[in-house]
């Protein structure tokens, strides 16, 4: 038979990978934990010594924020925008070309 182990950075005590299938008679090493992490722990996850700790979801959601794709219709009226503003700007060159042309 085998058992897992959870292993964790010493210093920051964050998990390290996944769950290592290791002999019944094994003996853990600085590092490592019989405990398994819950399923439910946002990054990161860390071992207080007992037993894991992970991120509050507020917290992640804060270091992960979501950026929602522009839908199609978003991204054609801002493409149409741009030539919009580009258009403007050369009809200003232009009235600036017609004033000089006029008083030369």
């Amino acid at each position: 038979m085998s058992k897992l182990i959870w292993k964790y950075d010493l210093n920051t005590k964050q998990l390290v990978g996944n769950g290592i299938e290791v002999a019944d008679n094994y003996v853990l090493k600085d590092g490592e934990t019989w405990e398994a992490p819950g399923e439910c722990l946002l990054p990161p996850i860390t071992f207080n010594g007992t037993e894991w700790e992970g991120t509050t979801f507020e917290d992640w959601s804060k270091a992960n924020p979501v950026t929602p794709e522009p839908s199609q219709m978003q991204q054609i009226v801002m493409q149409q925008s741009a030539q919009i503003i580009q258009m403007q700007k050369l009809m200003m060159q232009y009235g600036k070309d017609i004033t000089s042309l006029k008083g030369a």
